[in-house]
């Protein structure tokens, strides 16, 4: 309802203009508070196209100056090739939980 999607859009400009960070609670056991987590992801963040994101470019020389990159979303050789990579890793515990 409009009442409803009032707080939302208010959630969502103050967060996009970073004077606003919401915070929510939850677990990975049981998956306690994590759709909300997840909804709320998608409804105040916003999604790449919506901010300038830039990269910083890996200097070999040592240089201390950082050279920024301005990613775009455009994928053809008219812009540099920015990827993110990484790893998810399960954690092996020796102890039991009892």
């Amino acid at each position: 309802s409009e009442v409803q999607k009032k707080p939302c859009l208010a959630i969502r400009r103050a967060t996009l203009n970073r004077s606003f960070t919401p915070v929510f609670l939850g677990s990975a056991l049981k998956n306690k508070g994590v759709q909300p987590l997840l909804d709320a992801v998608l409804e105040y963040l916003p999604n790449p196209s919506e901010v300038p994101n830039y990269a910083l470019l890996h200097q070999e020389d040592d240089s201390k100056e950082k050279t920024k990159i301005l990613m775009n979303s455009k994928r053809d050789s008219s812009h540099p090739f920015v990827g993110l990579a990484f790893k998810l890793e399960k954690e092996v515990t020796m102890h039991s939980h009892s």
